[in-house]
């Protein structure tokens, strides 16, 4: 019997991508740096930024913000519970909300496994910011299209 691929490749849109401006996104991430850069560079584009240093801290501010984010920008290697402890949670309590995970090493076999748990997409780092808002665009593309 041939194995089944459980993994999917992010949907490609045919028309054209929401705007982002307006959006709200969690960025999430231990280095402190990136956090505020990504922060201002997300305010620039009209997006309202939360931040999160954990995924502890990550899944604090989604249980106690209304409205959730609109999308989720989480770091996959971090102390404590971890990117992929909390893409589990994220996905569990939230299914509908993506998340495009960002991590420094990123093997097939990795990003395989982390969109067979749910992460609407992968990017490594160091990433140029507008392939992420690329990403995020597709993402509230999909999640409108299942509205």
């Amino acid at each position: 019997m041939e194995a089944v691929d459980q993994t999917r490749e992010p949907a490609q849109p045919a028309g054209p991508l929401p705007r982002l401006d307006g959006c709200r996104m969690l960025l999430v991430d231990d280095e402190p740096n990136l956090l505020e850069v990504g922060e201002q560079l997300l305010s620039l584009q009209g997006i309202r930024a939360l931040t999160a240093s954990s995924g502890e801290e990550a899944l604090e501010i989604l249980r106690s913000t209304r409205p959730l984010p609109d999308c989720i920008i989480l770091d996959l290697n971090m102390p404590g519970m971890g990117g992929a402890g909390c893409l589990r949670e994220i996905i569990h309590a939230w299914p509908d909300l993506p998340v495009i995970v960002s991590t420094g090493y990123l093997e097939t076999e990795t990003r395989s496994r982390l969109l067979a748990m749910g992460a609407f997409d992968c990017v490594e780092k160091p990433y140029r910011f507008e392939t992420v808002l690329d990403m995020a665009r597709r993402a509230l593309w999909v999640k409108q299209g299942s509205r």
